[in-house]
């Protein structure tokens, strides 16, 4: 029998105790969340003394801005989950933290001007990032590139919307590129994977869906970007289908029309949509390959990747919520 375990740290102050965490992370949008709910019968000290002042007041024990980081397993094995900022704070009992990652510190750094020409993504995001942070970027060309007064979270929201480029925090590491890193493809061709089985450690497989090709109608478009940041795009598939929207960067016209129609393949694949829940171990995060596997009907084993993770921890247990992407 296994038992939960956390280490919660939020300012100067540890937890191994807590009501309820719910921690949403995903590639899909530029900021992890987090929040917190710790129990309502339990007091304060600072400095030895009992305090009422707990979120009120400049001596105050938390406040918006303290840093937070969350770790959680089972019999005192945690996996780091979660690390950011407290952004608000319910003073009520039970007191409940609203979290964000350091993409809060990017909403909240400005840059006032900034003009190159030919920059490339490692460039830029070496420029506009404070000199603290750490980061990894893909090699990609951008071409001519201005700010002007917008924060640095506005600019990689605009890298995403211009260029399809995804930003992210990981292990306290920006990652800006490709929704799926280029080691995925290593993690896949070397293994091992992390294993999902329908008759072990799958809790609630109800939110899946087993889809054949078939049964997909999809449209894709995919944009190339030229390094004068002209854009061309194609579009392949059926026009009343589900839209995917796929960027390359500098390649023919030749070479475009077959990346689109090979995605379009591999997007119609036969396989699993949808989510399903298991436990907290192993720890799952978004951006990874995972292995689900049916005994029972071996031909519904496969490879996919993961957009997003939901972990839930406390009084009912500890479970992540895992959304696919597609079958690989």
């Amino acid at each position: 029998m296994l038992r939960l375990s956390s280490d919660i740290n939020i300012g100067d102050y540890n937890f191994n105790f807590c009501n309820e965490v719910e921690i949403n992370s995903s590639w899909e949008n530029l900021t992890d969340t987090a929040k917190i709910t710790i129990p309502k019968n339990i007091r304060f000290k600072k400095d030895g003394i009992f305090t009422d002042a707990i979120t009120a007041g400049s001596d105050a024990l938390w406040k918006r801005g303290d840093s937070v980081s969350l770790s959680l397993g089972y019999d005192d094995v945690n996996a780091s989950i979660f690390s950011g900022v407290i952004t608000k704070i319910s003073p009520k009992f039970p007191m409940v933290f609203e979290c964000q990652d350091n993409m809060y510190i990017l909403k909240q750094t400005t840059i006032p001007k900034y003009s190159k020409t030919g920059v490339t993504l490692n460039q830029l995001i070496g420029d506009i990032l404070p000199s603290n942070f750490t980061y990894e970027t893909e090699d990609i060309t951008l071409g001519k590139f201005i700010i002007s007064s917008a924060s640095v979270a506005e600019v990689l929201d605009y890298l995403k919307k211009k260029f399809g480029i995804t930003s992210y925090f990981q292990n306290g590491v920006l990652y800006s590129g490709f929704a799926y890193k280029s080691a995925t493809i290593d993690t896949i061709a070397n293994g091992p994977l992390k294993t999902f089985d329908f008759n072990k450690n799958i809790i609630d497989a109800s939110n899946l869906e087993y889809i054949r090709d078939d049964d997909t109608n999809l449209k894709v478009t995919a944009i190339n970007i030229l390094p004068n940041n002209t854009r061309q795009s194609i579009t392949v598939g059926d026009s009343l289908g589900e839209q995917r929207t796929l960027y390359f960067y500098d390649v023919t016209t030749a070479e475009l029309n077959t990346l689109a129609n090979e995605a379009l393949t591999k997007y119609k694949y036969e396989g699993f949509t949808g989510s399903f829940l298991t436990f907290l171990q192993p720890t799952v995060i978004h951006g990874e390959a995972i292995q689900l596997v049916d005994a029972t009907i071996p031909d519904r084993n496969g490879v996919y990747l993961v957009k997003r993770v939901i972990t839930r921890f406390g009084q009912g247990g500890g479970r992540q919520e895992i959304h696919l992407d597609r079958k690989i």
